[in-house]
């Protein structure tokens, strides 16, 4: 509402309704006092209003970019494979390349070995099916 001026415009952005708006914002007016001068065609702040929407938008910027680190941290998580040496050496590295150039984003960590070990630490199994398809 404070970037738009407008309930109508508001209501669009939020896909709400012109009332649903409208009862929040008096909700907001109930609970704090009032945030808006109301004329026939126009909503302005009050002076209370304006220090309200500058620190509401503030928190709510703080918060989107707060969100954006850890989606990007998130995003960032290696992929982490554990094989056989043979079928790593084998099927394995011959196909990473071509990964790599899909998926650059995709860190990519390989752990070739050829011990038996359990998978209680790990996130996911993935098994592999190989083939002419594959």
């Amino acid at each position: 509402m404070g970037r738009r001026m407008s309930i109508t415009l508001a209501a669009g952005d939020l896909f709400l309704t012109q009332s649903a708006v409208s009862r929040q914002i008096h909700g907001l007016e109930t609970a704090l006092g009032e945030a808006f001068e109301r004329t026939h065609r126009a909503i302005r702040f009050t002076p209370e209003g304006e220090q309200l929407f500058v620190a509401a938008d503030s928190a709510m910027q703080q918060l989107q970019d707060a969100l954006g680190v850890l989606e990007d941290n998130v995003r960032r998580r290696p992929v982490t494979i554990t094989a056989s040496i043979g079928f790593v050496g084998l099927w394995l590295l011959p196909r990473l390349g071509a990964f790599q150039q899909a998926y650059p984003e995709i860190e990519v960590r390989i752990s070739a070995n050829n011990r038996i070990r359990t998978c209680a630490k790990t996130a996911w199994i993935l098994p592999f099916a190989t083939g002419r398809n594959a």
